[in-house]
């Protein structure tokens, strides 16, 4: 089942990532309109990558709600590598309240990513808006 079923079986927005030879899908699971909106991964594991045999779905999302941080529906992501290629950087969007869902209220937000001991991306926590965090590494 992996890290759907909350709020609804949803699986919409992939995005590839890579990392040390190795490449992953990030999609976005549950539904937009719960705070648990989040963000799970495949790992494909060579072949044909149109066969659903050629990946591993993580059982745990990646990235998700943060009730510590006032982040919640932290998903539908996209990564960008730093100015001087060193960081890699998710951009998603999420709300700041557990009723905002799918509308208008949901704010882009941006941060640093790293990287696990077995290649994976490793997003963290979703960080509290008015937060001031570094930019990218060789952004001016």
């Amino acid at each position: 089942m992996g890290v759907v079923g909350q709020g609804g079986a949803v699986n919409e927005g992939p995005f590839a990532v890579y990392n040390g030879g190795k490449t992953f899908l990030t999609y976005s699971a549950s539904h937009c309109n719960t705070p648990d909106y989040k963000l799970g991964t495949l790992t494909w594991t060579g072949g044909d990558p149109m066969s659903a045999g050629s990946w591993t779905k993580r059982s745990t999302p990646i990235f998700q709600r943060s009730d510590a941080n006032g982040v919640y529906g932290p998903g539908h992501a996209s990564f960008s590598r730093s100015p001087d290629g060193a960081e890699t950087w998710i951009i998603y969007h999420a709300n700041s309240s557990t009723s905002q869902g799918c509308g208008t209220t949901r704010t882009t937000r941006a941060q640093k990513i790293g990287w696990n001991s077995d290649g994976t991306p490793n997003p963290g926590t979703p960080v509290r808006t008015g937060v001031s965090i570094p930019g990218p590494s060789g952004d001016s």
